[in-house]
């Protein structure tokens, strides 16, 4: 069994409907024989259920880099000829766990461009709030092709990812890959596994702590003079979480199981 779930997605739902989900949990693990977990974030999340550490089989999670990078143009895009000066990046659904709202009312403390790229059932309202709140350091591109976002990546300062609650974050590894630095919450799957504190970004609690904001606002205070430390660590948790070893630790994990 390949398991998404993480600790702090568990921990944020109701009690009624953590107990019903946790009873039939529970009897579907009692006959799994093993499970392909994303890391540690995911881990804890079967030590709770109760899952032997023998039967938890850890992969790096990982995407498709070569296409990602045969993506990158030598030329700007029209999407980049509306971009200008270097700016903090969201990528991602526009829901809920992402946490989008305290990330706009952050924004107005900071004096950076954030630029957000994505969909979803939060866009009419983020819209709505950035004009009400009269916003200007703010911008919803809206659906953005992966075709694009290694470019959009590759100009950017830093990506942000604030969710509440997050499986893993893919969008970590692909601002990795381009020698990007991650602000992302503990909330997240990827942090503390691919994100370590301080080595290739920042892990904060979360969003709503005023001295975790605080630490934001150094982190990118430090950053036009840190980029060059950030840039060779991310690249080189990038190499880590590649493809290949992905590959490797799964067929590792099926030849356990024989």
């Amino acid at each position: 069994m390949t398991i998404e779930s993480v600790k702090s997605q568990s921990e944020n739902q109701n009690g009624l409907t953590h107990l019903l989900k946790s009873i039939v949990k529970s009897a579907i693990f009692k006959v799994t024989d093993g499970f392909f977990s994303y890391g540690l974030n995911s881990n804890q999340f079967l030590f709770r259920a109760g899952i032997a550490k023998k039967k938890i089989f850890t992969f790096l999670n990982s995407f498709d880099k070569v296409k990602f990078r045969q993506q990158i143009t030598e030329n700007s895009s029209n999407l980049l000829d509306q971009i200008g000066e270097p700016y903090l990046l969201y990528v991602g659904r526009l829901s809920e766990e992402k946490n989008l709202f305290e990330l706009i009312d952050l924004m107005k403390e900071l004096p950076y461009t954030l630029k957000m790229a994505g969909n979803g059932p939060l866009l009419t309202d983020i819209n709505k709030k950035i004009q009400q709140e009269k916003i200007t350091n703010i911008h919803v591109l809206g659906t953005v092709a992966w075709t694009e976002l290694a470019d959009l990546y590759r100009q950017a300062t830093c990506l942000i990812l604030v969710s509440t609650a997050e499986t893993w974050g893919m969008v970590a590894n692909e601002a990795q890959e381009l020698g990007k630095p991650v602000i992302c919450t503990e909330a997240c799957g990827c942090a503390n596994d691919l994100i370590l504190d301080g080595y290739n970004g920042l892990v904060i609690k979360q969003l709503s702590d005023l001295e975790e904001r605080n630490r934001i606002k150094q982190f990118l205070k430090e950053l036009p003079e840190k980029s060059e430390y950030y840039a060779d660590h991310s690249k080189r948790s990038s190499q880590i979480f590649g493809v290949e070893k992905l590959a490797n630790e799964m067929y590792q994990g099926f030849q356990q199981l024989n």
